[in-house]
């Protein structure tokens, strides 16, 4: 068992600056609003014309946990119901037509607010990872230092009864986070996040806990998808199970 006084690694604060990294070869997108509009992607270039992206604030470190903005930003309820029509119907299924049915606005009013669907299925998923990080941080903040607290913490991500949907129409949208260059920075950056969350929790070896981290991580994918293969029992069972083996095998539990 790890004593809670454990600090959270540096790697932290790497893995949330990722989003400031440079795309490509290009300057970097996040950080003031003046540097936001240099030499990014088409879609967010436009987007950035008609929103401000100040709701992809990056967290910071305080009192060795991660803490994210406390405050909304007003287009935070709009792109949520826009995320559930992207899970709907896959980001080829969202359009300006039926986004404007799902958050009850006229479809030339998103057109002034993202300018191209493009920047409106990019602002989405960035409203995405922002939930992730933050339940991803909460978690963090909460739940034990040990293996079962990883344990939890991976569970508490992606519930049992959402397996189904994250493993069919979820992956539409991670194959939009790969191929979009902002989005996949993000992706990476959370991927730091949740290896430095769960490393803490399986070793006092700094040297140790993103290897660890990154490992329990790629179990809890695995498992996850080939639970959506084989269906040969629940999936809180199946993951469940999946998890305490490698804790078992790595010699951690």
């Amino acid at each position: 068992m790890m004593e809670s006084s454990q600090p959270i690694h540096q790697c932290v604060v790497e893995a949330h600056a990722a989003a400031v990294h440079r795309l490509g070869t290009d300057q970097p997108w996040a950080g003031t609003k003046s540097c936001r509009r240099e030499k990014r992607p088409a879609a967010a270039q436009q987007f950035g014309n008609h929103i401000d992206l100040d709701f992809v604030q990056r967290p910071v470190l305080q009192e060795g946990h991660l803490q994210l903005p406390a405050t909304e930003h007003p287009d935070d309820a709009l792109l949520d119901r826009l995320l559930g029509v992207l899970m709907e119907l896959g980001p080829a299924g969202l359009t300006f037509a039926n986004g404007a049915k799902a958050v009850g606005l006229s479809g030339s009013t998103l057109v002034q607010r993202f300018g191209t669907r493009d920047a409106m299925i990019e602002a989405t998923l960035l409203r995405a990872w922002h939930q992730l990080e933050a339940a991803t941080a909460a978690a963090d903040r909460d739940l034990p230092l040990s293996p079962a607290g990883a344990i939890d913490l991976l569970m508490g991500l992606m519930p049992p009864e959402k397996a189904e949907e994250n493993a069919t129409n979820g992956l539409l949208l991670l194959r939009e986070d790969i191929r979009n260059p902002l989005l996949r920075a993000r992706g990476a950056a959370w991927g730091r996040q949740l290896a430095t969350a769960l490393g803490r929790r399986l070793t006092n070896h700094a040297d140790e806990a993103q290897r660890l981290g990154w490992q329990m991580a790629s179990v809890w994918q695995g498992a996850h998808i080939w639970w959506a293969f084989t269906r040969d029992k629940p999936a809180e069972t199946a993951l469940r199970q999946a998890l305490q083996d490698w804790c078992r095998t790595a010699g951690v539990m």
